[in-house]
């Protein structure tokens, strides 16, 4: 399911929606399975505290306008973390992922 990374305003209500897609999945967003003590209100709680933190580099993100190349400022920036809309095509860049695809049509469908 896509999910859109607009924000509405309503951060809780945001992530609610998110999550109520990935968590209906075994394992959440990035592959990895939910403990077996998982308790989404913790989670949800957990997602709004970083993105409350995520939200002041946004900015700088956007500053950058796609251009992800490897330079000691995206180093920087990549550390401090990618906010949530910006982190499907940073990784696909910075990892090369985008350019292995293109390369190999069909190869990663």
């Amino acid at each position: 399911a896509v999910v859109s990374t607009q924000s509405t305003g309503n951060l809780r209500n945001e992530l609610s929606t998110y999550d109520e897609i990935k968590m209906s999945d075994l394992k959440e967003e990035y592959g990895f399975d939910w403990p077996a003590n998982f308790s989404k209100e913790t989670h949800l709680t957990y997602l709004e505290k970083h993105a409350k933190k995520q939200e002041k580099y946004i900015p700088k993100w956007e500053d950058l306008r796609g251009d992800y190349s490897r330079t000691p400022k995206l180093k920087r920036m990549v550390r401090k973390g990618i906010p949530r809309r910006f982190r499907y095509d940073v990784w696909m860049e910075i990892s090369t992922a985008r350019s292995n695809m293109a390369a190999n049509p069909g190869l990663y469908d």
